[in-house]
C-alpha cells in the first residue's frame, strides 16, 4: 500500500537522521592556554562539551565507540581554542608518527569540522595526530575536501597514561565569519583509531550524509571579525652554468626575482588575492568567496 510504504521510508529516514543536539554556548577564556598538549590550564576546567555516544561512520556505520573522547572549547578576542582528551584502554598501541603536513591519516587522530559562517556550504577541517602533526582541508559542497588549502593554526599533541591529548589554537583571522552578538557556527568532531581501522564522529554521520547534514551548533556571546590583511614577500635565485670542458665550467648566469602576494578580506566571505611583480608592471588579482 503506497501510504504504508511512505510511512516506512519516513521511519527509516528518521532513524538515520537523529535529533540535532542543542546549541553549545562557548565560554570566553579568562586567559589563553599554553598549546603544549597538557590540559592543566584553568581554561579547560569549565569548557567541556557534553557529547553522547560517538558512532562509527567508516568502514561501517553504527558501532558505538568504546574509547571515550572529552572535548573542550573556549575563545577570546583572537582565537578559538579546542582541546581533546582521547582515552584509550591500550595507550601502548596508539599509532603516531612525525611526518609531513597532511600525511598522517594512517595514524590515530582527532579533529573537527567547523562551519564558521553557519551556512552549510563551507567548512574548515582540522585534524591532529598524537604527535601534534597537522592535517587540514577546506570542504565545500561543490568541490569536497581540498587539502591544498593550508590554514594558519597551532596544534600540540601528547601521549598520556590513559590515551592522548590534543590542543588546537585557531586564529579568528584564519577563518571567515560574520561577527556580532550570539554568533553561531556549525561543528562536528571525529576520531580515528588506527589499529581498529575505525573512524567515529559526533554527531554521527549516517550513510549517504556528510558533515553539512550533521553539524551541531556553537554559540559565541560576541565575536568580532578581525580584518584580514596578509603580505607574503618572496625571493628566488636561479643559477645556470654550462660545462665547457671535462675539467671546467663557463661563467654562471644568475637571475634573481622578488615578488609580493597580498590577501585582503573585503567581507566575511569575500577575499581579494593579489600578486605583484618587482617593477609593478603586472598585477594579478582575484576575488573569491570562502
Amino acid at each position: 500500500h503506497p501510504i504504508l510504504v511512505s510511512a516506512f521510508i519516513l521511519l527509516l529516514f528518521g532513524a538515520a537522521r537523529a535529533e540535532t543536539p542543542p546549541p553549545f554556548h562557548v565560554a570566553r577564556a579568562p586567559q589563553p592556554p599554553k598549546i603544549d598538549g597538557d590540559l592543566h590550564d584553568d581554561i579547560w576546567n569549565d569548557a567541556r562539551l557534553e557529547t553522547d555516544e560517538w558512532i562509527s561512520y567508516n568502514p561501517l556505520y553504527g558501532t558505538k565507540m568504546p574509547q571515550k573522547t572529552n572535548v573542550y572549547i573556549a575563545y577570546d578576542d583572537r582565537y578559538l581554542y579546542f582541546a581533546f582528551h582521547c582515552l584509550d584502554s591500550e595507550p601502548g598501541k596508539i599509532r603516531t608518527t612525525l611526518s609531513k603536513r597532511d600525511n598522517a591519516f594512517n595514524d590515530d587522530w582527532v579533529g573537527l569540522s567547523l562551519d564558521s559562517n553557519g551556512t552549510g556550504q563551507i567548512a574548515y577541517h582540522l585534524f591532529v595526530n598524537p604527535s601534534g602533526i597537522q592535517m587540514d582541508a577546506l570542504n565545500t559542497t561543490a568541490s569536497g575536501e581540498r587539502f591544498e588549502a593550508d590554514l594558519i593554526w597551532d596544534s600540540a599533541g601528547k601521549i598520556t597514561d590513559d590515551g592522548y591529548n590534543v590542543e588546537i589554537r585557531l586564529p579568528l583571522q584564519s577563518i571567515r565569519f560574520k561577527g556580532g552578538q550570539n554568533v553561531t557556527m556549525g561543528i562536528l568532531f571525529w576520531r580515528r583509531i588506527s589499529r581498529a581501522g575505525v573512524s567515529t564522529a559526533w554527531p554521527d554521520i549516517p550513510p549517504g550524509q556528510w558533515v553539512f547534514n550533521r553539524h551541531a551548533h556553537l554559540t559565541f556571546p560576541e565575536l568580532k571579525q578581525p580584518r584580514l590583511m596578509e603580505l607574503l614577500p618572496s625571493a628566488t635565485q636561479s643559477v645556470n652554468q654550462v660545462r665547457a670542458t671535462s675539467g671546467g665550467w663557463e661563467d654562471a648566469d644568475g637571475k634573481s626575482d622578488v615578488g609580493l602576494s597580498a590577501k585582503y578580506g573585503i567581507t566575511s566571505s569575500i577575499t581579494l588575492d593579489a600578486t605583484v611583480n618587482p617593477d609593478f608592471s603586472q598585477v594579478e588579482s582575484d576575488a573569491f568567496q570562502v
